[in-house]
């Protein structure tokens, strides 16, 4: 979530940027006379923007092209944070699951071990009975 709001920061920036500059682009093409669709209508549109309105534009155009590179540093360093912690996350799950999976095995292990427990106990005494139900060989007392 927190890595959609800075995509959604960045491409806000880029697109107020990318209209500054189409709207400059624009304003300079009238002032010029160069712009096909809607040329200067007089002379005094065409003086409209002055070299010094220009500067202005261009010096705002800059500090919005910095704008635009320190949100996407931001961006960049709030991604690596947010990766950084969701990958810290999975380990700790992982971690997690893998002591969980030791303690069921420990347990089914536990569990085996009383079973044969009870199964050698059983023979023994099987053996036992066996011994005391077969009649002693020659040579036996």
């Amino acid at each position: 979530m927190e890595s959609t709001l800075i995509n959604t920061s960045v491409m806000t920036a880029r697109e107020t940027l990318k209209r500054f500059r189409d709207s400059l682009t624009v304003a300079l093409q009238r002032a010029n006379g160069t712009d096909r669709d809607k040329p200067a209508e007089t002379p005094e549109a065409a003086q409209s923007l002055s070299s010094e309105d220009v500067k202005i534009l261009i010096i705002y155009l800059e500090k919005l092209k910095d704008d635009v590179g320190a949100v996407e540093k931001q961006a960049e360093a709030q991604q690596k944070e947010i990766a950084e912690r969701n990958a810290k996350e999975t380990a700790q799950q992982s971690w997690k699951d893998m002591q969980a999976r030791k303690l069921a095995l420990q347990k089914e292990v536990r569990s085996k071990n009383v079973d044969l427990k009870q199964r050698i106990d059983n023979l023994r005494t099987l053996r036992s009975d066996l011994w005391a139900l077969s009649p002693p060989e020659e040579g036996e007392d």
